[in-house]
């Protein structure tokens, strides 16, 4: 069987979790199938041949360009050309979007529908795109994949997908993030927080990722407990994003924020294994695999109720409505107050992320795979 991989950029992706996804289940796809052929297929020329193996090849069907016109024209022209001159036998699509005019079968992995709750967050262009063609994609795919159950009651709710044709893939841990132990803990602070405490944010900085809000939070915390601990915000900035570094010039507790941009993942490890505890407080998560980092650095966290996270986490997290600043600052308290529960939390995550492997990850998309081929 040869069986294409569309590993491009995803267009409705608000962070950097699918982009992870994409290389770790597809990587152990590809390895644990010799006996079949793979096109990875890319908007870029991709010349880096490392770690590819004899049975995949890497293919360029050119650049989508950047407006809704040259996006449709991508999919439905440019990647059936790539298709049928490759005589690919099944199309896997790792972006939400697929193409209209292929006659293969396809499947979809959909991850992010923020457009639909957050439109004000994205570039119109995406969103229009998105609303124009979501629901053809759907029913053009002979299969879907959604990275939670959140995604997949959000499938059946605005496009009334049927619930068999959606399969739940979650994301694996990585490995990389470790504990860290009491010296390693004492060195990083020293270095980032001048040996201070910290909660910490560890992710993409976009406006869906909620911060001017976890900003407002921390205020309280500061301002109710006096107490000298630190706030790090450790992630890459999303384009064009410039109105949270302002509003940050500003902020009453400038000096107790600590920005890092840039973070290798080594370097993530530590900072996260150092915290005192992580805090996601996103609007919206259609993927909760980042509290398993901080759980396996065996640090506590408080997340979204509602979210993919809490899917994820179960009890072995504090959670917060992400629009209710009292209530994410008192957790922050809680857990800052209540070192009992702290340690509770702590031995609860320990047990989570042994959960989610991109081993059973990788064979369920499989699975997909194979029934999608009948």
């Amino acid at each position: 069987m040869r069986i294409a991989i569309n590993i491009t950029g995803a267009i409705n992706s608000t962070d950097t979790q699918q982009d992870n996804f994409t290389a770790e289940i597809i990587k152990r796809v590809i390895n644990n199938h010799p006996e079949h052929e793979f096109i990875l297929v890319s908007d870029k020329d991709l010349i880096d041949k490392n770690g590819l193996t004899k049975n995949c090849i890497r293919v360029s069907a050119g650049s989508k360009g950047k407006n809704p016109i040259t996006w449709k024209w991508w999919y439905d022209v440019r990647m059936p050309s790539v298709l049928k001159k490759h005589k690919a036998d099944l199309l896997v699509n790792c972006d939400g979007c697929c193409s209209l005019r292929s006659p293969i079968p396809q499947l979809i992995i959909v991850s992010d529908l923020s457009f639909i709750s957050f439109p004000g967050f994205l570039k119109k262009s995406r969103v229009l795109f998105l609303k124009r063609n979501t629901a053809k994609f759907l029913k053009k795919s002979t299969s879907v994949i959604a990275s939670s159950g959140v995604i997949k009651n959000e499938l059946i709710k605005n496009y009334g997908t049927a619930d068999e044709k959606i399969n739940i893939i979650y994301g694996g841990a990585n490995e990389n993030f470790k504990s860290v132990d009491d010296s390693g803990k004492i060195l990083t602070k020293e270095k980032l927080t001048d040996g201070k405490e910290y909660f910490l944010y560890a992710g993409d900085i976009h406006p869906v990722k909620n911060l001017t809000n976890l900003l407002k939070a921390f205020s309280i915390f500061k301002k109710t407990q006096q107490s000298s601990m630190k706030l790090v915000i450790a992630g890459n900035m999303a384009v064009g994003y410039t109105s949270f570094t302002e509003k940050l010039k500003d902020y009453k507790y400038r000096n107790d924020v600590v920005m890092k941009n840039n973070v290798i993942e080594n370097e993530a490890a530590e900072i996260m294994g150092a915290a005192y505890a992580c805090i996601y407080p996103s609007f919206y998560e259609g993927s909760g695999t980042s509290v398993l980092d901080a759980m396996q650095c065996h640090v506590p966290v408080i997340t979204s109720s509602g979210s993919a996270m809490q899917e994820i986490a179960g009890d072995a997290a504090l959670f917060a409505d992400p629009e209710n600043i009292p209530n994410l600052a008192a957790q922050m308290m809680t857990v800052y107050k209540d070192e009992a529960l702290r340690s509770k939390l702590i031995e609860k995550g320990k047990l989570i992320p042994a959960k989610y492997t991109w081993d059973t990850s990788a064979e369920l998309l499989w699975q997909s795979i194979e029934n999608a081929m009948g």
